[in-house]
C-alpha cells in the first residue's frame, strides 16, 4: 500500500505546475493483500522537506477520495 501512495504523490507532483490555480486529484485506497478498499484513510500531502501540509481529506466507505488542490498550497503556501 505505501508504495501505491509513493504513486500517488509522485504522479501528484508531476500535475502541479505554476500555470494551474487548483488541481483535483481522486482515487481509491486499497489493501495490497486483499484489494478490498479501505475505507475512512486518512490522505495528506508532504512537502519537500518531509512536512505535513495543512492539505488532505479521507477515504469515504468504499475507499474513494477527492482531494483538490490550490496551487498556492504546494509546495509552499503563497503570500497574502
Amino acid at each position: 500500500m505505501l508504495a501505491r501512495l509513493t504513486l500517488l504523490f509522485c504522479l501528484l507532483s508531476g500535475l502541479l505546475s505554476p500555470a494551474q490555480a487548483q488541481v483535483q486529484v481522486q482515487g481509491t485506497v486499497r489493501d495490497s493483500a486483499s484489494q478490498g478498499p479501505l475505507p475512512f484513510v486518512n490522505i495528506g500531502l508532504l512537502d519537500p522537506a518531509g512536512r505535513l501540509l495543512p492539505i488532505g481529506t479521507s477515504t469515504d466507505i468504499d475507499g474513494r477520495f477527492i482531494l483538490k488542490i490550490n496551487r498556492c498550497n504546494w509546495p509552499r503556501p503563497c503570500a497574502n
